[in-house]
């Protein structure tokens, strides 16, 4: 799904029509890869915990979703540690799974305030046989 890279620079420039477009584009992805992760997020959620998913909200935007302490968010949208770490200590999530554009997954545990890996896999399958392990 990869039309145009961000950073890319287009010779001669830019014109209004390809700025228009280029912009379009990114909302079209951006909307694409969230819409995937929603689904995602919420059927294991709601499949794992008992009770609804809830968004996690980071400065207004939605970036991922949480039931009880188990959270997950989409990385595209909470890009650093440190901003994970924030979400995850602010809302007492003790595990906390980060899905990239491809769905690649990395688990974490909350201990002591701090966010450390205790796993990650290539593809959604594993996450939910790792959320039906534990």
């Amino acid at each position: 799904m990869r039309i145009w890279n961000s950073g890319l620079t287009y010779s001669p420039g830019l014109n209004d029509l390809m700025t228009s477009t280029v912009n379009t584009y990114f909302e079209f992805e951006d909307f694409t890869i969230w819409s995937g992760f929603d689904v995602l997020t919420r059927f294991l959620l709601t499949n794992r915990e008992a009770g609804q998913a809830t968004p996690l909200v980071e400065a207004g935007v939605t970036v991922g979703y949480r039931c009880g302490d188990l959270g997950f968010l989409l990385k595209r949208r909470a890009e650093t540690a440190a901003i994970q770490q924030a979400i995850a200590v602010a809302n007492q999530l003790t595990v906390l799974f980060v899905l990239n554009d491809k769905y690649q997954w990395w688990q974490h545990q909350l201990v002591g305030g701090e966010l450390l890996q205790v796993g990650k896999g290539k593809k959604p399958k594993h996450l939910a046989a790792r959320l039906v392990e534990s």
